[in-house]
């Protein structure tokens, strides 16, 4: 089993947070069936530059460059822009545990 450094857990431990950030909001926004939620990696260029969530006509685009999420509606418009890290910040880890049990 490979090993897993600190950094790379934090790194995760984040993702997942923002993740499970995002899907609330999309559900703030009116998005059906958000535990249903799509994620695709986003390349531009051949290098990595974030990820697309999507729920029905609703989504959200993580750009890691400019750390910033933009939601939009139903219509494609944006609707909210937030700093990734803020975002990530509103989900706490015992927050977390306590959906999953």
């Amino acid at each position: 089993m490979p090993e897993i450094s600190v950094a790379d857990a934090r790194r995760e431990n984040r993702s997942e947070r923002v993740r499970v950030a995002i899907r609330e909001k999309l559900e703030q926004l009116g998005a059906p069936h958000a535990s249903a939620m799509r994620e695709t990696v986003l390349i531009r260029d051949g290098a990595y530059c974030g990820h697309r969530f999507q729920c029905d006509r609703f989504q959200a685009v993580w750009f890691i460059e400019e750390n910033q999420i933009k939601f939009y509606g139903a219509d494609g418009q944006v609707v909210r822009v937030v700093a990734a890290d803020t975002l990530a910040v509103e989900v706490s880890p015992r927050d977390e545990h306590q959906r999953a049990a």
